[in-house]
C-alpha cells in the first residue's frame, strides 16, 4: 500500500526524532571524556542522559504513530502512541527543570521579567483556547479528554521552560543551541495548537500536514542543537588536551634542565 503525503511526513517525524536521539548519544560520549569529578560535567551528563532518553521516547512515539496511521489509512486519536508522547514531554521538561535548578542564574531579575511577560500572554490564551474549544467540542471517553487537555497545557509549560532555559544561558557559550531548543518549542507549541484545534472540530483535511511540518521543524532544530552541543564539547575537549600537553611539556623541559 502506497503511503500518502501525510503518512510520509509522519515517517519523517520518526526519522528526524531518531537522528536527534543518536546525536544526543554522541554528545553524551563527548561529555564522558571529560573530568567526571567536575560538578558541571556531572550536571551536563545527567541533563543529556534525560534529553537522549526523551528523544528516543519521542522517536518511538512517532514510529508508533506513523505505523498506526499507515495501517488504518488515516489518523487515529487517541492511539497507543499518545501515552508515549506524554512520557516524552515529561522527560524533556524534567531535563529542563533539572538544569534550571542546578545552574545559578546571575541575571535572574531580567529572566523573571521576561518569563512573567510570557506567562501573562500564555495563560489568558490557553484559558480562552480551552474554554472555547475543549469544553464545547471535546467528546468521548475520559481517556480522550485527558489528552485533549494535556497537549495544549504541556506545550505551554514546555515553551515556558525552554524560554527560561535560553534566558538563563544567553550569556554562556551554549546560548545558540539553547536558542534552537527554545525556537523548536515554539514550533511544537504551534503544531500542538493546530492539532488540538482541528481535532476538537473533527476536521481531517490539511491540518495534519501543517502540524506534522511544525513537529518536523521542532525535531530538526533539536537535532541541530545537539550537533552544536557536540561541536562545542569537541572543541572544549581539544582545548583541554592542548593545555594538558603544554603543562606536560613545561614539566619535561624543567626536568632536562
Amino acid at each position: 500500500m502506497k503511503m500518502s503525503f501525510y503518512e510520509t511526513l509522519a515517517t519523517i517525524d520518526f526519522g528526524v526524532a531518531m537522528i536527534a536521539a543518536i546525536i544526543a548519544l554522541f554528545v553524551l560520549n563527548a561529555i564522558s571524556r571529560k573530568d567526571e569529578k567536575n560538578k558541571s560535567i556531572k550536571i551536563l551528563m545527567n541533563f543529556f542522559i534525560i534529553i537522549a532518553l526523551a528523544y528516543l521516547i519521542w522517536a518511538l512515539a512517532e514510529g508508533m504513530y506513523a505505523y498506526i496511521t499507515y495501517i488504518y489509512g488515516h489518523e487515529v486519536y487517541p492511539s497507543l502512541a499518545d501515552p508515549v508522547y506524554v512520557l516524552g514531554y515529561l522527560l524533556e521538561s524534567g531535563a529542563f527543570v533539572y538544569l534550571l535548578l542546578k545552574v545559578k542564574n546571575k541575571d535572574w531579575k531580567r529572566t523573571a521579567l521576561w518569563l512573567a511577560m510570557l506567562v501573562l500572554i500564555l495563560i489568558p490564551f490557553q484559558l480562552w483556547f480551552i474554554t472555547s474549544f475543549i469544553f464545547p467540542y471535546s467528546e468521548g471517553s475520559a481517556y480522550a479528554k485527558f489528552f485533549d487537555l494535556f497537549y495544549p497545557i504541556a506545550s505551554s509549560v514546555f515553551l515556558l521552560l525552554a524560554a527560561t532555559l535560553f534566558l538563563q544561558f544567553r550569556q554562556y557559550k551554549i546560548k545558540l543551541p539553547m536558542l534552537l531548543l527554545a525556537v523548536g518549542a515554539v514550533f511544537a507549541f504551534v503544531g500542538d495548537m493546530i492539532f488540538s484545534y482541528y481535532s476538537w472540530l473533527d476536521i481531517h483535511t490539511v491540518y495534519p500536514i501543517v502540524s506534522e511540518i511544525m513537529y518536523i521543524t521542532d525535531y530538526s532544530l533539536g537535532a541541530a542543537a545537539m550537533i552544536l552541543f557536540y561541536l562545542w564539547l569537541k572543541r572544549d575537549n581539544k582545548t583541554e588536551k592542548q593545555k594538558e600537553r603544554g603543562k606536560n611539556g613545561k614539566k619535561d623541559t624543567g626536568n632536562r634542565r
